[in-house]
């Protein structure tokens, strides 16, 4: 992951822009830094990744975090396993209220325990990209 030099404020929360590359996917997004560290979404990220590679049927990495006693949206791509050497990512806001699908950890990320549907109550198909475990695991070994 690249850090973009720009920093800036929406609200109170302050952000850093940051792209990513995994194989021949590019991404440019924010973090909010009101609650995490540019390093704790490393962490995170890495924890997240290595837990996929080891069988996990879903992980998510969070890219809106907030402190867990926080009800708030959070943000992160879901990322599953969807046969052979590939896997689906999916962007997700994820909006505290009763009977969603998530809990929140303890560390304010987000748990999520199925694979998210790619087919919206309406018929239309949710906006998604595919890598591969490969270029998960280069991606893992590239950032140290």
């Amino acid at each position: 992951m690249d850090v973009d030099d720009r920093t800036f404020w929406i609200g109170s929360a302050h952000n850093q822009m940051c792209r990513i590359k995994i194989g021949s996917f590019r991404e440019t997004f924010n973090l909010n830094l009101e609650h995490w560290s540019l390093a704790n979404y490393m962490q995170h990220w890495r924890r997240q990744l290595e837990l996929l590679l080891s069988g996990a049927p879903v992980v998510v990495l969070t890219t809106w975090a907030a402190a867990p006693d926080i009800e708030c949206v959070r943000r992160g791509w879901v990322l599953f396993a969807s046969g052979g050497d590939e896997v689906t990512v999916v962007e997700r806001l994820f909006i505290c209220e009763p009977g969603a699908d998530f809990s929140v950890r303890a560390d304010g990320s987000v748990q999520l325990e199925q694979k998210p549907a790619l087919i919206t109550e309406e018929g239309l198909e949710i906006s998604s990209w595919k890598t591969g475990i490969s270029e998960i695991s280069a991606f893992l070994a590239s950032c140290g």
